[in-house]
């Protein structure tokens, strides 16, 4: 395995995920990339399936995982992030049929859901976490540029002709370090644009942050 490959945003989880919250992303990129699922193998993905099964096996193995860990943090010089829990990050229901079905609740507004809930998504967290300064990884839907024509071709059965297709897409949100309440924060998503193939479904988010004690 390459040390400069960051294996957690291989799989879209932490350094503090478990085994079975590794296992769950793993098998969702399988299902995602793996050829009988896709009906096409390039390059690309092919190797793209190697790498995600490889960080796979490595993270799942206590040993390799914490050998990996000390290298990978030591060779990139990068700090460990403080992630909070995902069962603590808790998506509204409008999020929640974004990212199933890519679009509101039939006779339903999003803003009608923003005004009756207050907010998209609530992130549960200490005064501590705040001022260790916690991540949130908060799963957004989006669509990519199709992969099999470039968003060329109208008679793509992929992307139908659109050009695009739905794929969420995971962000890192950095929580204040002054808060000292729970608080509702808006997030404006421009700034978290992953690059130019991607398009997000909403523009901004509504986050709840639910501050309790340890």
């Amino acid at each position: 395995m390459n040390y400069h490959d960051n294996l957690y945003e291989l799989l879209e989880v932490t350094p503090s995920s478990s085994k079975n919250e590794i296992r769950k992303a793993f098998c969702s990129k399988v299902k995602a990339l793996h050829p009988d699922t896709t009906g096409f193998s390039s390059e690309r993905f092919t190797l793209e399936l190697q790498k995600i099964i490889e960080a796979y096996r490595t993270l799942m193995d206590d040993a390799q995982r914490a050998r990996y860990d000390a290298t990978f943090f030591k060779h990139t010089g990068k700090p460990l992030k403080y992630y909070i829990p995902q069962k603590r990050v808790r998506y509204s229901i409008s999020l929640k049929d974004l990212l199933k079905n890519q679009f509101l609740p039939k006779k339903m507004r999003r803003k009608d859901i923003i005004h009756k809930f207050d907010h998209d998504i609530e992130i549960v967290c200490t005064q501590q976490e705040i001022y260790k300064g916690a991540i949130a990884l908060v799963q957004l839907p989006s669509r990519i540029l199709c992969p099999l024509c470039n968003g060329q071709h109208r008679d793509c059965y992929l992307c139908n002709g659109l050009g695009r297709i739905a794929s969420p897409s995971t962000f890192e949100i950095e929580l204040p370090g002054d808060l000292t309440k729970t608080t509702i924060i808006t997030v404006d998503l421009s700034n978290y644009r992953p690059d130019t193939f991607t398009n997000l479904t909403v523009k901004f988010l509504r986050i709840k942050i639910t501050i309790i004690n340890p």
